[in-house]
């Protein structure tokens, strides 16, 4: 935030307002401290950054989501799908990633947050996850469209679907050695629903990700 003020750069402030703002949300899931930096950097938009513009409103849409507003996380899904480019991609200033793709995917987080207050919205972000995954071109970030598509599987009572997803992300993780998607995936199979427990596939899916158990040292057991 100090460098991007001293260089007087209005993309850098987003920027940096954007991930300042991210890390609230993500690391430590903290809504209320996140929203009015999503708004600061809205400030400094303007027509030359639609990625930007995109990106916050749509982030703005999860903080609000994990507070469980659904009038102002929808009202932020509408926007951020408003305001970002059909040339998305070729937005010159590529401080962060976003594309459709990534959008949908964003999309979809908003809609699980929501699914913690109003569980149909579990199908809706399984629905955004699956428009997502055929247009992200980067693996890390297919590796985590599937694994929370695999979520909302979980969310929407379908097994095949959990199981065939989050085995499909955890693979990615393992392959590029990401231990972030791994923890993510981890995390996902924590959450099995109990009756599922017996299940065939959840089995096969345990013997799949004791991999990825081993490299990030956590027992599947204890999960």
């Amino acid at each position: 935030m100090q460098f991007a003020e001293l260089a007087k750069d209005p993309f850098l402030h987003m920027a940096a307002l954007f991930w300042q703002g991210d890390t609230h949300v993500y690391c430590y899931r903290q809504p209320e401290e996140a929203i009015p930096i999503f708004k600061e950097g809205l400030s400094y938009v303007n027509s030359d950054a639609p990625l930007f513009e995109s990106a916050l409103f749509v982030n703005l849409a999860i903080a609000y989501a994990q507070r469980g507003d659904e009038t102002e996380a929808l009202k932020m899904v509408a926007q951020a799908r408003n305001a970002i480019a059909q040339d998305a991609e070729q937005d010159p200033y590529q401080y962060i990633q976003m594309g459709h793709g990534i959008l949908d995917t964003l999309e979809g987080r908003a809609y699980l947050h929501l699914a913690e207050h109003l569980p149909n919205y579990a199908q809706s972000a399984y629905d955004a996850f699956s428009n997502g995954t055929g247009k992200l071109h980067s693996p890390l970030w297919q590796s985590q469209a599937l694994i929370h598509k695999a979520e909302a599987a979980m969310g929407i009572g379908d097994l095949h679907e959990y199981a065939r997803c989050l085995e499909g992300g955890a693979c990615i993780a393992l392959r590029l050695d990401s231990k972030n998607r791994q923890h993510q995936a981890l995390t996902v199979f924590g959450k099995t629903p109990k009756n599922w427990l017996k299940e065939q596939k959840y089995q096969n899916l345990a013997k799949q990700l004791a991999p990825i158990a081993t490299s990030t040292q956590t027992s599947i057991i204890a999960l």
